[in-house]
């Protein structure tokens, strides 16, 4: 997945993490935990919403802190034949 995708995701399941956070729920569901591995977050078996959602913060702090290159290098162009150059 790209940089932003990822991050977008990882968005959506921290407001899921609060809401499950807020109405004290133990566990995070597998599927949330199953997407969560997917996008490469080491959470274990039985691990509390509080502890996914600090999980997720310190991945979205990684992005915060290195953010992506700049993509401002403009393509090369082919060089002109030297004769054209010299105005032969």
């Amino acid at each position: 997945t790209s940089r932003r995708s990822r991050l977008v995701e990882l968005d959506r399941a921290l407001e899921v993490l609060e809401e499950l956070n807020l109405r004290g729920e133990q566990l995070v569901p597998g599927p949330l935990t199953a997407h969560l591995r997917a996008l490469g977050l080491a959470i274990l078996p039985r691990e509390s919403p509080t502890a996914v959602l600090d999980k997720v913060l310190a991945v979205q702090e990684v992005y915060m802190l290195h953010p992506e290159p700049a993509k401002t290098a403009l393509p090369k162009r082919p060089s002109a034949p030297r004769q054209h150059l010299k105005g032969e």
